[in-house]
């Protein structure tokens, strides 16, 4: 989690620790790359056990949360997803992670069950009401004093909706509502998805899981900004950091940290494989 000239350690960021080795595992089914990556998997998972105040939650920290997502305002480098909200839900996939591959390699993983039981609850506990998420939260400084980065906290929001369903952190009887509800609010946006570094992995997936297939093709052809096809139109060849790294007048979101060759919103391509090519 620490690693020196490094001044943050942030949810979504850090799993890495777990999704990397499980989806290397799920694309070669190499076991003993698992089991090399297995140790480290723990770790992480044990580290937000023991990263805040709340055992089952993630409270708190400098995460860098939904990273530009324009759901908190065009030119807002932190979404408007709660910080809180998006680390606890990692900290459920993670463990959740654990758990798989701990049954894939045969070992005991019962302790890491428990937890993982313990996370969702604590997550539904604390995030939803009524089987959706809660419309905003207070922030939560962590165990150094510091306030979070996120100034807006909001609960709902696409990308709250997405984790929820991509991570099954509510109960099958809650997910048609929260499947239509993040149906609802892309079409009232425009047909736009409003996700962000976090958010935009698992969109199209929440989509297409849940009845919305056409809706997920429908995001994925948009050429309004923001959208995939909106740099593509604007003589792109390579995926750009921000979905508005170059504005309709030519002129530039920053000029300070404006990458034109980014991985993350080519995250999609997991989705166009996946799914629309079925491969």
């Amino acid at each position: 989690p620490w690693v020196p000239g490094c001044s943050r350690i942030s949810a979504a960021w850090g799993d890495a620790a777990c999704i990397v080795p499980y989806e290397m595992y799920l694309a070669y089914g190499n076991r003993r790359e698992l089991a090399r990556n297995f140790p480290m998997m723990k770790k992480w998972v044990d580290y937000i056990h023991n990263a805040g105040p709340e055992e089952f939650l993630w409270l708190g920290g400098l995460h860098y949360g939904d990273w530009l997502a324009m759901d908190a305002g065009a030119d807002s480098y932190v979404g408007a997803t709660s910080n809180d909200l998006i680390a606890s839900a990692f900290f459920a996939h993670s463990t959740d992670l654990v758990v798989r591959a701990g049954k894939a390699l045969g070992e005991d993983v019962s302790e890491y069950e428990e937890l993982y039981g313990n996370v969702v609850r604590a997550f539904r506990g604390y995030f939803m009401e009524n089987g959706m998420p809660k419309e905003a939260f207070p922030y939560t400084e962590d165990a150094k004093g510091h306030a979070p980065v996120d100034t807006t906290r909001r609960g709902m929001t696409q990308t709250a909706l997405v984790l929820i369903l991509h991570f099954g952190l509510c109960t099958e009887a809650e997910r048609p509502l929260l499947a239509a509800k993040l149906a609802r609010m892309i079409r009232e946006n425009g047909t736009l998805l409003s996700t962000g570094f976090v958010g935009t992995p698992y969109l199209l997936h929440a989509l297409s899981d849940n009845g919305y297939t056409e809706l997920a093709f429908d995001l994925l052809f948009q050429e309004q900004n923001p959208s995939w096809l909106y740099s593509v139109c604007h003589g792109a060849t390579t995926m750009w950091e921000h979905w508005n790294s170059q504005k309709e007048d030519g002129s530039f979101w920053s000029t300070a940290m404006n990458s034109f060759n980014h991985y993350a919103y080519g995250a999609v391509f997991d989705w166009i494989f996946g799914v629309a090519a079925g491969i």
